[in-house]
């Protein structure tokens, strides 16, 4: 279960729930006009009409597509680790699926290939287009994680059974799905890079978040958050109104599971990138208040409304998957290994045989075995005798042969034999095994020179290690958190242990410092990966005029691109020389933009594509000579003539020219562009206020530099919408304004109604008689409309009169009445009516109401129904004694409500974390519980039991020994109490994630660390990074060939130095 799959069900308690806590969404459901009103103030009808900017192509898989482009985004967004996402668990649950789909074990074995391709691609991309094929590998993965077996029905399985390995199966992906994500990304470039932007300038990001209550609905998969607003991306072809409520719907469902408030989230919204936008609604507006006082309590309500849903299940563990575990792990001892593979079970059999300790009688005695799997798994063992992989490279079966061709320890006499091997595969595995004797004798070379190199201090740390990490998706997330993303470049298990132990993993002051000039000069040579040193050049000053020109004539187009498009602050004679020729010459313009692209690069845009944008900037440049501007005049570039017409210097005339081209042009587009400018002549805009094209006029009206006598003018245009444009702009007199408000408030018909108080309401300059106001919301109150009601949307309105509430509380509607009774401006004597309604939510209401009457109080106090007994004890108008009174059944939450009556500073949301907390503890499995976990067929459970204190160093071990998932062994090499041979058997793990986690352990052994610092360069900065890494080794660190890896052992014993001070 899932908060997605709880939403899917109608008569579910959350999605109830969850309807009911926003009004206006509430309002918006159904057909009739004070839906389509309702709907209105949500912007959903104007999101529903968006135009589709970015379509799919003809017979394309929109739904993978969907899928793959939200892989692609987080992957330009940075922060992406396949191993943690969903498309991994897709792949972990594979060997469940095998046995319920046709050719079962090659169509997992491709997809199993086409992960690790993914995951290789995203590590080593070429080109942008390795990104975009990576991104739909996973979304296939993904699918299995969605819908299990299912997901091979159709095109899928066929795919999957016509392609011999995954290499071929990523080669024939669809173009025309490639082509479709490449578009997508082409059209939300802007809103891709305006996010990146937040980013750099020190925004929050965080993505796939986690909710402090997502246990409450059994786990939440959430996009990303940008600051304090959550953000989901929904690639979906018609947003219709239906759909979009089911997307807030989502998005306030991840806010309900915010239970602790730790994200602070104040805004959601949706990304629609075939539309080609984003909306974005405060919590204010969908909750219909404060959000900081009404939270609490509704999250209250939540855990409540998901309260039939365990925190953790417990499934039965049947013995024959404990026995495939066993028979799976490393540290089986080998009596055991030997009597499963005596088994007449074929898949405890195969197990044995690819176990790398399995004894070598048992390997001997399952070679011969007549299963052809179990041979193939013999001869993949890492730890084949010789002697049986030259037998075994006779074998009759085809695959026992191939996997013998690709054995890294197959001797050179066998290669050479299979080298000739009548089937192809076969042959060319053969020829592409290069074996490891020649890697081992290189390897002890360059130990034996990095000893003789290596600095003498008390510790030595080789310095030969591997720099191929530069060039990885780690490396990248440890360049966003030198930018100032919060989080660690480190395994997510390695996150929760320090958490869960304190350990202090936040920005410290020399990681918000930047990189040095030492690092930058390093990491920005010709011979790093060319996507680090765009990003360092991002870092370079462009003031500096030697770096600049430096910068500029890089050899890598996107550097030079980078640094021009960050110079529009700088006015310099040779940057306006250079301007100036590319304008006046279309090969130069060319040969600045793609000379230095690697033949292999496919370029993103046409020669026009990119003459087009550098045009367009050159327009809006500053430093731009007038006389490279006047020739743009004449473009039809709807980009470039914006551009150009913000620009000061283009001069007076020429600014002119260009205002007449536009004024007289017959494209309603272009005359559109006059009314975004910033700055355009009062008398422009007095013409175009009597456009014939209303959506001219209506861009007039939001105009903030509108002059008084074109107000005057729109304020009494024929449509609406430009009168409605005319009462938003903030910029619009008060006078002029308030006018017209009280002009509509009178003329206007009940449903546009709504629209003028919501724009009274957010409006505040406004002075609208507060008689006249309730007069409208009064007319509203006896509106026919009844879907859903717009008496509903009146009855929530604080601005009613008395008297109308009194009536709306006579409605036989209950929602209306429940809302009348939450109502803070509902007048005691209706509160006093209300409380003795049928109903208990609407007493529970009244008991809520901080203006309730005291004796209305004491009397609900004594109610019938838990819940409005529950409801007094929140008010803070009971006076305590009261309290103290409450029957004996009053629920729990009482005495935690009395704290809360006591002191109305403590926070209404420790109730939500009591109840998690409660839940949490009655679940806290015993040992047999937590054995039982560690033979469960999910991944997250057993790697749930790498984070429990119960779990001790035996149950560690065999987590530590788990084949199917690097999570659950990346839990283990992030525990700190994990027994030191078993984080050395880690430390050599072939998922770097899992070594990482080991470098980051507090609890690993001083050697280990100083190994692992010498083997690569990522493992390096993260034992330097490590708060527990002994003092000795970071000063040996300090000393290191590599700047950066002295940088940060540097910083990290800074840092350490400043907490001895504090604490001191």
């Amino acid at each position: 279960m899932s908060l997605t799959s709880l939403l899917n069900d109608p008569q579910s308690p959350v999605r109830v729930y969850l309807d009911g806590i926003s009004p206006l969404l509430e309002a918006s459901s159904g057909q009739g006009q004070g839906s389509r009103a309702a709907a209105g103030a949500l912007g959903l009808l104007k999101l529903s009409r968006s135009e589709m900017l970015s379509p799919p192509f003809p017979d394309v898989n929109a739904s993978l597509v969907g899928t793959a482009f939200d892989f692609r985004a987080r992957i330009e967004l940075g922060g992406f680790d396949p191993r943690s996402s969903v498309a991994a668990a897709g792949v972990a649950h594979l060997p469940d699926v095998i046995p319920l789909i046709r050719n079962g074990e090659h169509r997992a074995k491709i997809l199993t290939e086409a992960f690790g391709i993914a995951t290789a691609l995203l590590e080593e991309p070429s080109s942008e287009s390795d990104l975009d094929r990576a991104s739909v590998l996973l979304a296939f993965c993904e699918h299995v994680a969605r819908v299990g077996a299912t997901a091979f029905e159709g095109a899928l399985g066929v795919s999957c059974d016509a392609a011999p390995a995954g290499d071929v199966f990523a080669a024939q992906i669809d173009p025309l799905v490639l082509a479709d994500i490449k578009s997508l990304l082409f059209h939300n470039e802007d809103q891709l890079e305006a996010w990146k932007n937040q980013f750099a300038n020190g925004e929050n990001y965080e993505p796939n978040p986690k909710f402090a209550g997502s246990a409450l609905v059994g786990g939440a998969d959430a996009d990303w958050i940008i600051g304090n607003s959550l953000i989901d991306c929904k690639v979906t072809q018609h947003p219709t109104i239906p759909r979009l409520r089911e997307f807030i719907r989502q998005l306030l469902g991840y806010v309900m599971l915010d239970s602790d408030d730790s994200l602070s989230l104040r805004h959601v919204g949706i990304w629609l990138p075939r539309q080609r936008k984003t909306y974005m609604w405060s919590l204010t507006q969908l909750l219909g208040g404060n959000p900081d006082e009404l939270l609490p309590s509704l999250r209250q309500g939540f855990v409540k409304a998901a309260g039939g849903n365990q925190l953790a299940r417990h499934e039965s563990v049947s013995t024959a998957r404990k026995q495939q575990l066993i028979a799976d792990n490393p540290y089986t001892p080998y009596e055991m290994l030997e009597e499963l593979a005596r088994s007449e079970d074929i898949g405890l059999r195969w197990r044995v045989a690819r176990n790398p300790i399995a004894p070598e009688p048992t390997v001997r005695t399952l070679a011969r075995d007549k299963q052809v799997r179990v041979r193939e798994s013999v001869a993949k063992n890492p730890a084949v005798p010789l002697d049986v992989l030259e037998t075994l490279a006779k074998d009759r079966s085809v695959v026992v042969r191939r996997a013998i061709a690709e054995h890294p320890r197959a001797p050179l006499p066998v290669r050479k034999a299979l080298s000739k091997d009548p089937n192809d595969e076969v042959k060319w595995s053969a020829r592409a095994n290069k074996g490891v004797a020649d890697a081992k004798e290189e390897r002890g070379q360059n130990e034996l020179e990095s000893q003789q190199t290596a600095p003498q201090y008390g510790v030595q740390i080789r310095q030969d290690r591997d720099e191929s990490a530069l060039d990885s998706r780690w490396f990248q997330d440890f360049l966003n958190h030198i930018a100032g993303m919060p989080s660690l470049p480190i395994p997510s298990a390695s996150q929760e242990w320090a958490w869960m132990l304190k350990r202090p993993v936040g920005n410290a002051d020399w990681i918000q410092a930047g990189l040095s000039d030492e690092v930058l000069a390093d990491l920005f040579k010709e011979d790093r990966p060319s996507w680090v040193r765009q990003s360092i050049s991002r870092s370079l000053p462009v003031t500096d005029t030697d770096t600049r020109a430096a910068l500029l004539d890089d050899p890598d187009p996107e550097v030079r691109w980078q640094t021009l498009k960050r110079t529009t602050d700088i006015l310099d004679k040779s940057l306006s020389a250079l301007l100036s020729d590319l304008a006046a010459d279309p090969k130069a313009l060319l040969k600045f933009r793609t000379q230095g692209m690697s033949p292999r690069d496919p370029w993103r845009r046409t020669p026009t594509e990119y003459k087009n944008e550098t045009l367009s900037f050159i327009a809006g440049h500053p430093a731009t000579p007038q006389s490279a501007l006047l020739p743009l005049i004449s473009s039809t570039s709807t980009a470039m003539l914006e551009q150009l017409i913000e620009n000061p210097a283009l001069g007076d005339d020429g600014r002119t020219a260009l205002i007449q081209k536009l004024q007289t042009h017959k494209s309603a587009e272009k005359r559109l562009l006059l009314t975004s400018a910033s700055s355009i002549p009062e008398t422009v805009l007095t013409d175009l206020a009597s456009d014939a094209q209303v959506k001219v006029r209506i861009a007039v009206a939001d105009h903030p530099a509108v002059p008084r006598t074109a107000l005057t003018q729109l304020a009494t245009d024929s449509k609406r919408p430009v009168r409605i444009a005319v009462l938003e702009n903030t910029s619009v007199p008060s006078d002029i304004a308030t006018s017209l408000a009280e002009a509509m408030l009178l003329d206007e018909v009940d449903v546009n109604v709504l629209e003028v108080l919501n724009v009274i309401n957010f409006r505040e300059d406004l002075d609208v008689p507060e008689r006249l106001v309730e007069k409208a919301l009064d007319r509203l109150s006896k509106s026919s409309v009844r879907e859903p009601n717009i008496r509903l949307l009146v009855a929530n309105d604080t601005r009613n009169s008395e008297q109308t509430l009194a009536n709306l509380a006579e409605n036989e509607e209950l929602s209306i009445r429940h809302s009348v009774a939450r109502n803070p401006r509902t007048p005691a004597r209706v509160l006093e009516k209300l409380a003795k309604d049928l109903e208990p939510n609407v007493r529970a209401m009244v008991a809520l109401n901080p203006h309730s009457p005291v004796p209305v109080l004491m009397d609900l106090s004594l109610d019938e129904a838990d819940q409005v007994r529950d409801r007094v004890a929140e008010n803070s108008r009971l006076p305590p004694s009261t309290l103290h009174c409450l029957p004996p059944e009053t629920p729990s939450s009482a005495p935690l409500n009395f704290a809360k009556t006591a002191d109305a500073q403590v926070d209404l949301v420790r109730e939500s974390e009591s109840e998690l907390e409660r839940r949490s503890h009655q679940k806290r499995p015993d040992r047999a519980a937590l054995l039982e976990m560690i033979a469960s067929t999910s991944a997250d459970t057993r790697k749930r039991v790498a984070f429990y204190p119960e779990a001790d160093a035996d149950m560690l071990v065999m987590l530590g020994g788990d084949r199917r998932s690097s999570k659950v062994r990346c839990a283990v090499a992030a525990n700190p109490d994990a027994p030191a041979a078993l984080l050395r058997s880690l430390a050599d793990d072939k998922i770097e994630e899992v070594q990482h986690a080991v470098a980051f352990n507090g609890g690993a052994p001083a050697d280990l660390l100083i190994d692992l610092a010498g083997r690569s360069i990522d493992l390096a900065i993260l034992v330097a990074m490590n708060p527990d890494t002994p003092e000795d080794i970071l000063v040996a660190l300090t000393q290191d060939g590599s700047p950066l890896v002295r940088f940060v052992a540097e910083g990290t014993l800074d840092a350490r130095a400043d907490r001895v001070n504090q604490e001191s």
